[in-house]
């Protein structure tokens, strides 16, 4: 029996609808694949300027950090600048008074709803720098840096909920925040993302994502990231 002209035409845009929407089912895969290991450049926020002075030690060539005594002794308040150059300085810390500390502590709490004070207060509680140790609080002021886009808080915060070993919503929510610092960059974040798939922690277990983020970590630096890459036999 013979096709009528509009039933040929019905036909053919049938099989054309389908054929668009498979590839446009093809195209998204491919590109929510990528988004996964897209990164991207890290936000900066101004940290004020330091008066810190840096010199070239003679016994190991490093360059090293020669604090300001007046920051040492209280006198003034740190820019979040210093601030940061002291809490990453062992020395410096343990050479500050009471009062040096305090001040440190004080200049953060000033700037308190800038992200990286807020990253720097979480780190001076996680390490019980400047004031006692509390893991409770580290994570109140990481989340707040972490919400406004800190990687190094996001990727610490994710770290610590890992840690925490508070369960599957605990690990979910590290890999929300683990995922938003590998994406900008971070190779801590990026390897610990790695094993977050290689175990199922948070996420659907994933051996290939595994090893993508741990190559990717490696790209950026991270010697775990290399070893584990090595025990994958990969």
């Amino acid at each position: 029996m013979k096709e009528n002209k509009s039933d040929v035409t019905d036909a053919v845009q049938h099989w054309i609808a389908v054929v668009v929407a498979a590839c446009a089912i093809l195209s998204g895969c491919g590109r929510n694949e990528s988004a996964e290991f897209e990164i991207t450049p890290p936000r900066e926020w101004d940290e004020g300027i330091s008066r810190l002075r840096y010199v070239v030690s003679e016994d190991t060539g490093k360059t090293v950090l020669v604090t300001d005594n007046s920051l040492l002794r209280g006198e003034r308040l740190p820019t979040i600048k210093e601030a940061r150059e002291l809490i990453e300085n062992a020395d410096a810390v343990g050479m500050m008074t009471d009062e040096g500390r305090a001040n440190l502590i004080k200049s953060l709490m000033k700037k308190s709803d800038h992200p990286v004070a807020q990253y720097l207060l979480g780190a001076c509680y996680c390490f019980g720098k400047c004031v006692d140790q509390s893991k409770d609080e580290a994570m109140k002021w990481w989340l707040k840096a972490a919400e406004q886009g800190c990687r190094e808080a996001q990727c610490n915060a994710g770290t610590l909920l890992l840690q925490r070993g508070g369960g599957k919503e605990d690990d979910v929510a590290a890999v929300k925040w683990l995922r938003l610092a590998a994406k900008q960059g971070d190779a801590m974040a990026q390897c610990n993302l790695a094993i977050c798939y290689r175990d199922g922690l948070g996420v659907e277990k994933s051996e290939e994502t595994a090893i993508r983020w741990f190559k990717i970590a490696v790209a950026h630096g991270d010697e775990y990231a290399k070893e584990a890459l090595k025990k994958m036999g990969k």
